[in-house]
């Protein structure tokens, strides 16, 4: 099947990131599917954004635990949240910059770092995956 199917992943009890976080989830951990582990989306609607030492959205995804049992998360592609909207996390095989993170492992979630004096609320987070 070809075409984007969006998901809706927000998590409601981390609505609202403070200052001061560095990688707190603020997605329920998904499924990539197999087609969409190369063309991939992850559309965030942030509201009441304060900026001060910036604020910063990242995929992250994993296929597993590590030895210790942990999660083994890995940074994919990040984008700045510099005011109120629509922001996307976008990777696309066709794209060369992109290739480096492709092909994305089967678990992901997102996560947000805040620098001191900044905020935000995410009103949603959808992923956008071919399946």
């Amino acid at each position: 099947m070809n075409g984007y199917f969006p998901d809706e992943v927000v998590r409601t009890d981390v609505n609202v990131v403070v200052a001061a976080q560095t990688n707190l989830a603020v997605s329920k951990e998904f499924r990539i599917s197999g087609q969409g582990s190369v063309k991939f989306r992850v559309d965030l609607v942030a509201d009441a954004v304060t900026v001060g030492a910036g604020i910063t959205a990242k995929l992250q995804t994993t296929s597993g635990v590590d030895k210790d049992g942990n999660e083994d998360w890995v940074d994919a592609k990040t984008t700045a949240v510099t005011a109120a909207g629509s922001f996307s996390i976008s990777l696309l095989a066709q794209l060369a910059a992109d290739q480096t993170y492709l092909p994305l492992r089967p678990k992901g979630r997102v996560v947000v770092t805040t620098g001191a004096g900044s905020a935000v609320t995410f009103e949603s987070i959808r992923i956008m995956q071919e399946e």
